[in-house]
């Protein structure tokens, strides 16, 4: 993947630059489905619906199980605080002190708390087979997952270098289960083989922590605090679905999800308040199995 280069503790006299080059070894299993006549045939066959084929039926309920990966892009933005430096002494040679700073410290204030982990779960829905082509559905599914980062320090409180180095600060953000809410769109292109595009309402279990030690660079006293949210957003994705043989389905899919901004203020009440908003979005990739109650 080449190479990308980057520095950290700007602004400072640890400052240190470096690059990281990235390369991977990928070995895949995988599943195909072979097509009984060419794609096109079935795409040519559309302009003449009394040619095309109707002996899969998929209208009716089903339920199944999905299992996979999900990506989690959450962003960190410390937007103000109460304090409006550190205290004279609690700064050190590490840290020489500074005139007062009017907004949290821009170099230190945002912070990416990404992760990655699989994810597993279940969803029930209901097609309806409008013609020999088009599908339209609902669905709704629920997944459980742990993925979650943890960083040195509290961000834009003017000391994440002694923060980082003492390890006395922390802060975490984490994501848990999800659900969605969906509609479904497909086209057949086979009797068997439909692609479909799926978007609809989320919700993402949201956690964020943060603990300040008067050992570390920022707090006044030992302090800790979190807050957990159920945040609604949207989702949009598509997806491949095949019947293998009688009533089982088997599907891929892949969904983004944006569940916007939660906002918080840590150590609230307190000569430590520390004001955030977090910015949470998803990608999921999903491989699953369904059974459909009514028969083809």
């Amino acid at each position: 993947m080449g190479t990308v280069s980057s520095s950290t503790f700007a602004n400072s006299i640890d400052s240190v630059t470096y690059d990281v080059r990235l390369r991977t070894h990928t070995i895949l299993a995988g599943l195909a489905y072979k097509f009984d006549r060419p794609v096109l045939g079935y795409l040519a066959s559309a302009v003449d619906p009394a040619a095309a084929e109707t002996t899969s039926r998929w209208t009716g309920a089903y339920a199944g199980l999905s299992v996979g990966a999900r990506r989690s892009n959450a962003g960190w933005t410390t937007t103000g605080f109460e304090q409006a430096a550190p205290p004279s002494w609690k700064t050190s040679i590490l840290i020489p002190p500074a005139p007062p700073p009017a907004a949290p410290d821009a170099s230190t204030a945002s912070q990416a708390f990404d992760a990655s982990t699989l994810i597993a779960g279940g969803h029930v829905g209901y097609l309806w087979q409008l013609s020999s082509r088009w599908v339209v559905g609902t669905e709704g599914d629920v997944a459980w997952a742990n993925s979650g980062k943890t960083v040195a320090g509290l961000p834009g409180t003017f000391g994440t270098t002694l923060g980082a180095r003492t390890g006395a600060d922390m802060t975490t953000v984490k994501e848990d289960w999800d659900a969605s809410f969906l509609t479904r769109f497909g086209y057949l292109v086979t009797p068997n083989v439909m692609i479909y595009a799926t978007g609809g309402t989320a919700l993402q279990q949201i956690a964020a922590a943060t603990t300040c030690s008067l050992a570390g660079p920022w707090c006044l006293a030992t302090r800790a605090d979190s807050r957990s949210w159920i945040k609604p957003g949207w989702t949009a994705g598509a997806g491949l679905e095949a019947i293998l043989t009688g009533n089982w389905r088997a599907r891929a899919e892949y969904r983004y999800a944006d569940f916007g901004t939660v906002s918080h203020t840590y150590f609230g009440s307190t000569s430590d308040e520390v004001s955030a908003d977090i910015k949470v979005r998803t990608h999921t990739a999903l491989l699953g199995v369904s059974y459909a109650f009514a028969r083809p």
